[in-house]
């Protein structure tokens, strides 16, 4: 599990990036019982192989 400011450090964006990512549906971020954005090792393995068609989940 991998928190914006980590997985962004991780992909090369930052997290504003990121959050503009989760609500465009591109990379959707999971969230903690909290509300807090997590990424998981799956969505890196996929971003780093350019497989981004696997990363918008399906609501």
């Amino acid at each position: 599990m991998y928190a914006p400011r980590e997985f962004g450090k991780l992909i090369g964006k930052c997290v504003k990036t990121l959050q503009r990512w989760d609500k465009m549906g591109i990379l959707p971020a999971y969230r903690t019982p909290t509300n807090r954005r997590y990424y998981t090792q799956e969505q890196l393995d996929l971003y780093l192989a350019g497989r981004f068609d696997e990363l918008q989940r399906k609501t």
